[in-house]
């Protein structure tokens, strides 16, 4: 309840301090010049005075509907037409605030004092930076004494949001922005989370839900989590995820890349439902080592679901909530660790907020209302060193950021689509409600490296600043029985020069579906195993990939039987030689796992080679291997009563001899069942 009582709290603290000042509207004045109805219109403003003086979003909002009823019947008040612009400075759309304060302000400019503040903040949001630079040095001058302490700061700040909007504007970036056929409703929407292959989105609605419950403070539905997928490239029509919502505020926050793990921040808490089966778990608050006192309200996940980085830092200060960006690590017990904070490079003295982890796992999109933001939220960008640090945020640039507040960016695997929320006031892209998710078509290299190309034209930009996500490939499939019946899986991915785990999933035991996305560069080993079933593994080479790709493997989990094998994929030696290259121990630890795991199976390893060379040269080399490889497992705690080795040379291929790609395929070591 605390936490919730700070967070009501800091939706309108801010506005009673930069908007709220006592003026109200004369009766006497506005019926002098108000024509038609004007019982019914003074009714309108007496409305619309109640909702303002309760200074919270929502009650800006009610009461600009009952103030532009007003308008209809007298444009001239200035008081109204101050209340009016006031009002729109506090919506999604501050925009057309512009009209009204310019009226008051050419007209009766001493109306109040903080009027050339509000209209500098007016032409602020309309990108007119110049002009908002003059009004905001006018407005110092008009600040009471006792008020200069707390808005001398804030109109600076406002000044350098206007110097950083003219910079940015300067070089704007190619990029297409598109409104989303069946997702947006006429009330708001947010928060777009995507899996790497652009083919599932869920995100948060305030649009009548199943409770049919408003929210007092801004006046709108609770909010509830929606999810769609693309079906013939359209986007279906969003399905409320009724087992994740209840009558309360619930907000999709954080999805991990494979699509199985949805965050989602309750009331200022982290939570986490799993997808099982088709279906989505009943949601589990993380622990109090992420939870805290204070509002932890975004989230996104590495890739091998052992780091996770979140927003968190509600403070009663009215000028910023300071929400910074930390991070907790689980162990191999599941345990999550104590949170720190990520970099005092990323974090700024301003909030944070709106975090997406790109699949390749290291470049983090956040919004932030400090670095060099030109106003509101801005996106920004930074990289994880190979040492750890973090890289100085850079603004993703106009038209994707603008004065006002741009958040919740989420890119898809290709690096070039992605989705965001903003409110767009345009005739080309017209807006369907309160806040909306647009698409956003990425032309310009400033994102993602894509290719050779495009890295050397980003380097040679005048920009010490330049950061290129690493193109990722989407490896997704299918994992299904002898009886193409779909099975649960574990799939492990392991960085075949470091042997690291890198990624570690399970295929739905529903559909038997996995999506695992990789940063291209590297050579990979893939692991499928499943008790009961034959061991699996496959080659992913990324080495020469520089682009994104999309890899569609489909795999079947054999039965143990005797005399059934299976090849190990990822076992590598120096030519001619029946030394182990290091880059094989990532799989032959997976063999040894799998071993232990089904202690009554005992194997013959099978070494084979290609057809260069002689005969006893290759099987006596191919029985070196194979011994090469048993040394390895009995090393690790095999019985060696459990394993024979054989060479069987170029004796049995399993590819044509006369190309490489098949001399390769038939260079292996295969792992025969002799006994179950």
């Amino acid at each position: 309840m605390r936490k919730l009582v700070i967070l009501l709290f800091l939706i309108y603290a801010s506005s009673l301090l930069y908007s709220q000042i006592d003026i109200r509207i004369k009766k006497k004045d506005f019926l002098k010049n108000c024509s038609g109805n004007c019982s019914k219109a003074w009714q309108y403003v007496k409305n619309g005075e109640r909702y303002y003086f309760i200074g919270t979003k929502g009650s800006y909002q009610l009461a600009l509907q009952e103030y532009l009823k007003a308008y209809r019947y007298n444009n001239i008040n200035p008081v109204l037409n101050y209340k009016i612009g006031v009002c729109y400075l506090q919506s999604i759309n501050p925009k057309q605030s512009l009209f009204y304060l310019k009226k008051v302000y050419d007209t009766l400019p001493n109306i109040t004092w903080d009027l050339p503040l509000k209209l500098a903040m007016a032409y602020h949001s309309n990108e007119k930076f110049e002009k908002a630079i003059k009004l905001y040095e006018t407005a110092k001058k008009f600040i009471p004494e006792e008020k200069r302490q707390t808005y001398i700061p804030f109109i600076n700040k406002k000044i350098k949001e206007c110097k950083n909007g003219l910079q940015l504007i300067k070089n704007p970036k190619i990029i297409k922005i598109d409104t989303i056929e069946n997702i947006n409703s006429e009330y708001p929407d947010y928060h777009p989370l995507i899996t790497p292959d652009n083919k599932m989105l869920i995100f948060t609605s305030r649009r009548p839900n199943k409770t049919g419950t408003i929210d007092p403070v801004d006046g709108f539905y609770y909010e509830d989590v929606y999810m769609s997928t693309k079906e013939n490239g359209n986007w279906s029509y969003p399905k409320n995820l009724n087992t994740l919502n209840t009558s309360y505020h619930d907000a999709a926050v954080g999805l991990s890349l494979d699509g199985k793990t949805l965050i989602l921040s309750i009331n200022g808490d982290l939570y986490y439902s799993e997808y099982y089966s088709g279906k989505w778990t009943k949601p589990k608050p993380f622990p109090k080592t992420i939870n805290s006192e204070e509002a932890e309200t975004s989230a996104a996940l590495s890739p091998d679901g052992k780091t996770l980085y979140f927003t968190r830092g509600l403070t009663l200060n009215s000028f910023t909530s300071n929400a910074d960006i930390y991070y907790s690590t689980k162990d191999s017990l599941g345990n999550w660790s104590e949170a720190k904070p990520i970099s005092n490079v990323v974090n700024s003295p301003y909030d944070e907020n709106g975090l997406f982890m790109f699949a390749d796992g290291k470049t983090l999109y956040f919004s932030s209302k400090g670095h060099n933001s030109m106003g509101g939220y801005d996106i920004f960008m930074t990289r994880e060193n190979d040492d750890g640090t973090w890289s100085k945020p850079v603004n993703l640039g106009y038209p994707i950021n603008t004065p006002n507040d741009d958040i919740f960016f989420a890119m898809a695997g290709n690096g070039f689509t992605a989705y965001y929320s903003s409110y767009i006031d345009s005739s080309e892209i017209p807006n369907r409600g309160n806040l909306d998710i647009y698409k956003i078509t990425i032309y310009d290299n400033f994102i993602v490296q894509t290719t050779e190309d495009n890295l050397i034209a980003a380097i040679a930009q005048p920009t010490k600043e330049t950061i290129l996500a690493t193109p990722v490939a989407i490896i997704k499939g299918k994992i299904l029985d002898q009886n193409g019946l779909p099975i649960k899986a574990e799939i492990i991915i392991k960085d075949i020069n470091t042997g690291k785990i890198v990624y570690k999933t399970y295929s739905d035991p529903k559909t038997g579906e996995y999506l695992i996305s990789l940063p291209t560069g590297k050579n990979y080993a893939m692991t499928i195993s499943k008790q009961g079933y034959l061991f699996h593994s496959e080659n992913i080479n990324l080495i020469n990939e520089n682009k994104y790709t999309e890899v569609n493997k489909n795999m079947t989990l054999k039965n143990i039987n005797i005399n059934s094998t299976f090849t190990l994929k990822n076992i590598f030696f120096d030519f001619g030689s029946d030394k182990i290259r290091k880059t094989s121990y990532a799989e032959l630890n997976e063999v040894v796992k799998y071993l232990k795991q089904n202690p009554n199976i005992k194997i013959e390893i099978g070494g084979h080679t290609d057809n260069i060379g002689s005969e006893k040269f290759n099987k006596q080399l191919s029985l070196n291997r194979a011994r090469a490889v048993a040394a390895y497992l009995i090393n690790n705690g095999i019985s060696a009563d459990r394993i024979k080795t054989k060479g069987y040379g170029f004796s049995k291929p399993i590819a044509p001899n006369d190309t490489e790609e098949g001399r390769a395929k038939n260079r292996r070591v295969e792992l025969k069942i002799i006994q179950k």
